[in-house]
Protein backbone atom coordinates (compact mmCIF):
# COMPACT_ATOMS: atom_id res chain seq x y z
CA UNK A 1 0.00 0.00 0.00
CA UNK A 2 1.31 3.07 -1.25
CA UNK A 3 0.57 6.27 1.62
CA UNK A 4 0.13 8.96 -0.95
CA UNK A 5 -3.33 6.68 -2.32
CA UNK A 6 -4.47 6.79 1.45
CA UNK A 7 -6.41 9.41 0.49
CA UNK A 8 -9.50 10.66 2.60
CA UNK A 9 -13.54 10.05 1.59
CA UNK A 10 -11.17 7.84 -1.59
CA UNK A 11 -11.38 4.11 -1.84
CA UNK A 12 -7.77 3.06 -1.22
CA UNK A 13 -6.30 -1.04 -1.91
CA UNK A 14 -4.32 -3.01 0.14
CA UNK A 15 -2.35 -5.78 -2.28
CA UNK A 16 -1.88 -9.21 -0.76
CA UNK A 17 0.72 -11.11 -2.33
CA UNK A 18 0.69 -14.62 0.14
CA UNK A 19 3.42 -16.71 -0.80
CA UNK A 20 3.41 -20.90 0.33
CA UNK A 21 6.18 -22.90 0.97
CA UNK A 22 5.83 -27.04 2.15
CA UNK A 23 9.29 -28.49 3.23
CA UNK A 24 10.81 -25.37 1.91
CA UNK A 25 9.41 -25.64 -1.65
CA UNK A 26 7.35 -23.18 -3.03
CA UNK A 27 3.41 -24.57 -3.20
CA UNK A 28 0.16 -23.90 -4.78
CA UNK A 29 -1.72 -21.52 -3.55
CA UNK A 30 -4.77 -23.49 -4.33
CA UNK A 31 -4.11 -25.31 -0.96
CA UNK A 32 -5.33 -22.25 0.91
CA UNK A 33 -8.69 -22.44 2.67
CA UNK A 34 -10.99 -20.25 4.50
CA UNK A 35 -8.71 -17.10 3.26
CA UNK A 36 -9.62 -14.04 4.78
CA UNK A 37 -8.60 -10.56 5.96
CA UNK A 38 -9.26 -8.19 8.77
CA UNK A 39 -8.54 -4.64 8.16
CA UNK A 40 -8.27 -2.59 11.08
CA UNK A 41 -8.23 1.60 10.83
CA UNK A 42 -7.66 3.93 14.17
CA UNK A 43 -7.78 7.54 13.92
CA UNK A 44 -5.47 9.61 15.68
CA UNK A 45 -8.10 11.51 17.73
CA UNK A 46 -9.88 9.41 20.27
CA UNK A 47 -8.15 5.67 18.88
CA UNK A 48 -11.71 4.76 18.12
CA UNK A 49 -10.79 1.39 15.47
CA UNK A 50 -13.23 0.79 12.42
CA UNK A 51 -12.47 -2.99 11.68
CA UNK A 52 -13.64 -5.09 8.50
CA UNK A 53 -13.65 -8.75 7.19
CA UNK A 54 -12.73 -10.06 4.28
CA UNK A 55 -14.17 -13.18 3.96
CA UNK A 56 -13.71 -16.18 1.20
CA UNK A 57 -10.59 -14.81 -0.44
CA UNK A 58 -9.14 -16.64 -3.80
CA UNK A 59 -5.91 -16.77 -4.89
CA UNK A 60 -4.38 -17.79 -8.30
CA UNK A 61 -0.44 -18.59 -8.17
CA UNK A 62 0.26 -16.14 -11.23
CA UNK A 63 -1.32 -12.84 -9.55
CA UNK A 64 -2.06 -10.39 -6.35
CA UNK A 65 -5.29 -10.33 -4.51
CA UNK A 66 -6.71 -6.76 -3.29
CA UNK A 67 -9.14 -5.77 -1.05
CA UNK A 68 -10.38 -2.37 -1.08
CA UNK A 69 -11.41 -0.04 1.58
CA UNK A 70 -13.03 3.64 2.16
CA UNK A 71 -10.54 5.82 3.92
CA UNK A 72 -11.85 7.81 7.15
CA UNK A 73 -10.66 11.13 8.46
CA UNK A 74 -8.17 10.99 10.97
CA UNK A 75 -6.24 8.01 10.24
CA UNK A 76 -3.16 7.25 12.03
CA UNK A 77 -2.83 3.53 10.94
CA UNK A 78 -4.01 0.65 8.81
CA UNK A 79 -3.61 -2.69 10.44
CA UNK A 80 -4.11 -5.64 8.01
CA UNK A 81 -4.13 -9.70 8.93
CA UNK A 82 -4.06 -12.38 6.95
CA UNK A 83 -5.13 -15.51 7.43
CA UNK A 84 -5.72 -18.64 5.92
CA UNK A 85 -5.38 -22.90 6.48
CA UNK A 86 -3.86 -25.08 5.07
CA UNK A 87 -4.67 -29.13 4.81
CA UNK A 88 -1.84 -31.14 6.36
CA UNK A 89 -1.14 -33.86 4.15
CA UNK A 90 0.47 -36.32 6.62
CA UNK A 91 -2.22 -35.73 9.59
CA UNK A 92 -5.25 -34.54 7.58
CA UNK A 93 -6.03 -31.59 9.35
CA UNK A 94 -6.33 -28.21 8.78
CA UNK A 95 -3.08 -25.92 10.02
CA UNK A 96 -3.51 -22.24 10.67
CA UNK A 97 -1.39 -19.50 9.56
CA UNK A 98 -1.62 -16.28 9.83
CA UNK A 99 0.61 -12.86 8.63
CA UNK A 100 -0.12 -9.27 9.96
CA UNK A 101 1.82 -5.47 9.25
CA UNK A 102 0.36 -2.52 10.35
CA UNK A 103 1.21 1.08 8.17
CA UNK A 104 1.53 3.97 10.21
CA UNK A 105 0.59 7.53 8.17
CA UNK A 106 2.26 10.33 8.78
CA UNK A 107 -0.05 13.35 9.84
Amino acid sequence: MLEESVLVGQKTQVVICPRLFINGRKASLQQLSNARAILRTQNYIDGTPVTKHFTQLKFQDDREATISFQVGSNIKDIHVEFQAEVTNTTTKKQENFSKEKTFTLST
